[in-house]
C-alpha cells in the first residue's frame, strides 16, 4: 500500500512503500522524475533509521559519560580534600617540630646558665672558706685546723659533685638521625612546591 501526503503548498512529498511488489508496481508506472523521488525517499529513510540509531547510541554514551564525569568530580573533590588535609597536617607537624626544638634549646640554655652561675657561686664559697681556713690556721691549733680542713673538703667535694652530675644527655646518634630526617623532609617538601597548583586544578 502506498500513500502520498502533500501539504497545500506542495513543499514536501513523503512516500511509504511497505512491500517490494508494491514498490515495483509503483516504479513501473512512474516517470523518471517520480522514480527518482521514490528511490531517494527510500535512501533517505534508510539513512534516517541509521542516524536515529546512531543518535540513540550517542545519547546513551553521553549519559554514561555524564555519570562518569559526576563520579570523577566527586572523586577529585575527595582527593582534593585529602591532599589539603595532608598538606595542613604536614605544616602542623613542622610547627610542632619547631616548637619542640625551641623548648629543648631553651632548656639547654637555662641549664647551662644555671651551671655557670652555680660554678661561680661555688668558687666564691670556696674562696670564703679558704679565708676561714686561713684564719683557723693562724689562730687555732693544728687539730682544729685539720678538723676544719676535712669538713671543708667534704662540703666542697659535695658541691662539686652535685655540679658535675648535673648533665643533659648528649643524644649524639639521635641528633644525627634527626638531622638526616630533616634533610630528607626538606628535599621532599621542595619537590612538592607544585602541590598548591595541583590542588587548585582538581
Amino acid at each position: 500500500m502506498s500513500s502520498k501526503n502533500e501539504n497545500t503548498t506542495k513543499d514536501s512529498v513523503n512516500i511509504y512503500l511497505h512491500s517490494q511488489e508494491l514498490k515495483d508496481s509503483v516504479l513501473n508506472g512512474s516517470s523518471s522524475y517520480e522514480r527518482y523521488i521514490i528511490l531517494m525517499n527510500d535512501t533517505l529513510q534508510l539513512e534516517n533509521k541509521k542516524n536515529t540509531t546512531m543518535i540513540a547510541e550517542l545519547e546513551s554514551s553521553i549519559e554514561e559519560l555524564n555519570d562518569e564525569i559526576g563520579t570523577s568530580d566527586v572523586r577529585n573533590s575527595n582527593i582534593k580534600g585529602l591532599l589539603k588535609n595532608f598538606h595542613e597536617m604536614n605544616k602542623w607537624y613542622s610547627d610542632l617540630d619547631m616548637h619542640k626544638s625551641s623548648i629543648i634549646s631553651k632548656i639547654q640554655t637555662d641549664i647551662n646558665q644555671y651551671k655557670y652561675n652555680a660554678k661561680k657561686h661555688i668558687r666564691m664559697l670556696e674562696a670564703g672558706l679558704l679565708c676561714v681556713l686561713g684564719f683557723v690556721y693562724e689562730n687555732y691549733s693544728t687539730y682544729n685546723f685539720v678538723s676544719m680542713l676535712c669538713l671543708l673538703c667534704v662540703v666542697v667535694s659535695f658541691q662539686e659533685s652535685l655540679l658535675l652530675n648535673l648533665q643533659l644527655p648528649e643524644c649524639t646518634y639521635e641528633k644525627e638521625l634527626i638531622s638526616l630526617l630533616k634533610e630528607d623532609i626538606s628535599k621532599t617538601t621542595k619537590a612538592q612546591d607544585y602541590i598548591h597548583e595541583f590542588i587548585d586544578q582538581l
